[in-house]
């Protein structure tokens, strides 16, 4: 990683670097700000084609999820340069965290999660009921390794805490777009 940062520093606006999703753009734009690079942001539908287009020297690097990471790293298709975790992933220790490299990203531009939802008109005993049978089934030992498995790191987080972070997320994610010249659609 150490190597990247400083070509692409060396090289403004050689390196293309790709993303699928609105999350993985976001990581895009997050590394170019804490790394002060520039670097040509290529728009994929999904990570396979990113992938492919990395495999035929196309795509200098790209963000992806950690399943089809690891899958790839495993194989010895592609090189892994740093995940976008807090902490190093327990499957591959020697890779290193973008933030060992880059102390002022900001993190939680690098956490995708999940959440279930229901209705906005489910009575307050069946929500409850549904909170709490997900939060035994995320407690389950065999689940939790599962995930990790994938490269995910499952945290169970309760109904109210998932209002904030949205909330916190819409803030964030309007800033990035602010700076990105996104406009509003």
């Amino acid at each position: 990683m150490a190597d990247f940062l400083k070509y692409a520093r060396a090289n403004p606006g050689k390196l293309s670097g790709g993303y699928f999703t609105n999350n993985t753009q976001r990581c895009m734009g997050e590394l170019k700000r804490a790394a002060k690079i520039e670097i040509l942001s290529v728009p994929y539908k999904t990570a396979a084609q990113a992938i492919l287009d990395m495999k035929g020297d196309r795509l200098d690097f790209a963000f992806i999820n950690p399943d089809f990471a690891l899958a790839e790293y495993t194989s010895g298709t592609l090189k892994l340069l740093a995940i976008g975790s807090a902490t190093r992933w327990q499957l591959v220790p020697n890779v290193p965290t973008l933030l060992e490299h880059l102390p002022t990203l900001d993190q939680g531009a690098m956490i995708s999660w999940v959440g279930l939802a229901a209705p906005a008109g489910t009575p307050k005993p069946i929500a409850a009921r549904l909170e709490a049978a997900m939060q035994r089934v995320m407690a389950k030992v065999e689940i939790k390794d599962r995930f990790r498995q994938t490269g995910i790191d499952p945290v169970f987080e309760p109904g109210a805490g998932i209002a904030r972070r949205i909330q916190v997320e819409i803030q964030s994610f309007s800033a990035f777009a602010r700076e990105a010249g996104i406009e509003p659609q």
